[in-house]
Order: structure tokens, then C-alpha cells, then sequence
């Protein structure tokens, strides 16, 4: 048989083989499937339930009858290659030796430069010591000096003559103003107006408008060889004597003996000295000590004369007076 006629019924069995599926195909087929046995329900388990798998369902032979058939001198197909398995690599026998772990030297930590010592600061120049000074001790009284007494002028003879001298001038109008406090108090001043009515001769007379003296309401001529013409003329408050003097009108006098104020002027010039007769106004203060009439404090025209003058040479035989 030629290859041609082979070919032909190659074909004609190809086309036989298609013609049947398609008959196949529309005749329909009454089968009836047998019922599905009822599955028993699962027995309990704690595993879930698998859910069923469906298979896709084969594919349809017009596919296949689709394709067309190779023609009768086709060459057959090449048949497919067997690949066989890789034979798996036969297990070392020697274990391979593990690699050598590097050694990793640890790095030398960088020695940490040594801080520079802080230049140490300028000692602060120690504070001074002030030891504070004791307190002075409080001398005792034994110890304690008494103030220097100022110097007291006793009225010699030769001061006692050159002090009528300054009186008579004194009662002529030349010289200075003189004036002679009391004692503040009332009772240092009733103390001393009795001493020196009692000691000092003093003499008490109202001068009325014309210049005359009066005692006892009647005029009074005094003697001039006793009684000093230095007449004092009190102010402020009077004694109680005075007072009944000048309840018949006038102002009140008092009058020393002339050795009194003799020693009283000759002492003045023994402590101020040659500026005596320039001075226009010496002031004076009367104290009592101990009995004796003294003259300090005195000042001449503003200008202090340290030293007190002792009047009580004058006295008229009383002893220290009365106190």
C-alpha cells in the first residue's frame, strides 16, 4: 500500500472518530444517578471540619476534535525527554571543619589624658584681725583724781590796799560794771543772806526816787569811812526782810563794809590782772562753802578768769558763819 493511500484512511479513520462524539453528544442519555449513601454524622472531634474539594470538571472533546489533524505525512511527534533525578549529593563521610573564628582584638581603650590641673586661685589675703580693745576698767574712787580745784586768791595786805584804791574809784564812777549773782535755788539764797548779814556786815536801806537812803521810813546817812559806797541793788525775788523794807516805797539797797569790798576789788584785779581797768562789765557768782564767802565763775566781757576769791578775811568774828 502506497504512503497516500495510508494517509487517506488515517484521515477517514480521524473523521469517523469526530462524526460518533458528535452523535454521541446529542443524543441525550437517561441516567439516573444512584442516590448518595447519607454520610454518618462525623464522630466528635476537637479538630474542625475539612471543607470538601471540588475537581475541575474534565475538558469537552470539541476541543479535541477542534484541533485539526496532522496530515498522514506528518512526522510523528518527537517523543518527550525522560529527565532523570538528580542523584543527591553523597554525605561527607568527614565532617568539614568548622571555620576558624577571627579573633578580634579588642581595641586598647585610648588612654584618657590626665585633666590639667586648674591653676589654683589667689589665696584671698587673710581678713585682718582688729582685736577690739578692751574697755578702759572704771577707776576706783580711791584712784579717781578730782578735778583740779581752781585757785583760790586769799586777799593779802598789799591786794587789800590796792582794792580801797579801786573803791574809791569805784564810787567816783571809774571802773568797771560789776555785778554779783546769787545762789538758783530760794534756799541757798535764804542760807546766804544770812551769812552775810550775820558775818559779813552786810546792811539792808531803801534809796528813794532822789537818791536818798532810807531806814525804817526815816533818811539814813551812812558812814563812809565803814560802809562802802558799792551799793548793791537786788533783783528778782527779795528776802522777807526786804520785802517789809520796801512796803513804804523805794528800792531795795544792800551795803557792805569797806574792808569787805576792798577784798573783794583787790581780788578781782589779782585774777584778771592788767586788763582790769579796760574791762567794761565783770560778773561774778557768790558761793558758800563750808562757812566761807567765795566769789567764782568770774568773767569779763565774755572772757573766763579761772579761780575763786575767799572774802572770808572780812568776816566780823561769827567763826565759819551760819549754814
Amino acid at each position: 500500500m502506497s504512503r497516500a493511500r495510508a494517509n487517506g484512511l488515517v484521515v477517514l479513520l480521524w473523521l469517523g472518530l469526530a462524526a460518533s462524539l458528535v452523535l454521541f453528544q446529542a443524543v441525550p442519555q437517561n441516567v439516573v444517578a444512584p442516590p448518595r449513601p447519607t454520610p454518618e454524622p462525623p464522630a466528635p472531634t476537637t479538630q474542625k471540619a475539612e471543607a470538601p474539594v471540588q475537581l475541575p470538571a474534565p475538558p469537552r472533546l470539541e476541543a479535541a476534535a477542534a484541533a485539526p489533524a496532522p496530515p498522514p505525512d506528518a512526522p510523528a511527534p518527537p517523543a518527550p525527554k525522560v529527565v532523570k533525578p538528580l542523584k543527591p549529593a553523597p554525605a561527607p563521610t568527614k565532617p568539614l571543619p568548622a571555620p576558624k573564628a577571627k579573633v578580634v582584638e579588642a581595641l586598647k581603650p585610648t588612654p584618657t589624658p590626665a585633666p590639667k590641673p586648674e591653676p589654683k586661685p589667689e589665696a584671698a589675703p587673710a581678713p585682718k584681725v582688729v582685736q577690739a580693745l578692751a574697755p578702759a576698767p572704771a577707776p576706783s574712787p580711791v584712784e579717781t583724781a578730782a578735778p583740779p580745784m581752781p585757785e583760790t586768791i586769799t586777799v593779802a595786805e598789799p591786794e587789800a590796799k590796792e582794792g580801797r584804791t579801786l573803791l574809791r574809784l569805784l564810787e567816783h564812777g571809774s571802773g568797771p560794771e560789776i555785778e554779783l549773782a546769787w545762789p538758783e535755788t530760794s534756799a541757798g539764797r535764804a542760807r546766804l543772806f544770812r551769812h552775810l548779814r550775820a558775818c559779813q556786815g552786810m546792811e539792808l536801806a531803801v534809796m528813794d526816787a532822789a537818791g536818798e537812803l532810807l531806814r525804817n521810813g526815816a533818811p539814813w546817812r551812812p558812814n563812809l569811812d565803814r560802809y562802802s559806797g558799792f551799793l548793791r541793788r537786788p533783783s528778782g525775788q527779795l528776802q522777807p526782810e526786804e520785802r517789809r523794807l520796801v512796803q513804804f516805797g523805794g528800792q531795795a539797797v544792800r551795803l557792805f563794809p569797806r574792808q569787805v569790798d576792798a577784798l573783794l576789788l583787790g581780788g578781782l584785779h589779782a585774777l584778771i590782772g592788767a586788763d582790769y581797768g579796760r574791762l567794761a562789765v565783770i560778773h561774778g557768782r557768790y558761793r558758800l562753802d563750808g562757812g566761807k564767802v567765795l566769789i567764782d565763775q568770774v568773767t569779763g566781757d565774755g572772757r573766763s578768769f579761772p579761780g575763786r576769791i575767799d572774802l572770808s578775811p572780812a568776816a566780823r568774828g561769827c567763826g565759819h558763819g551760819l549754814t
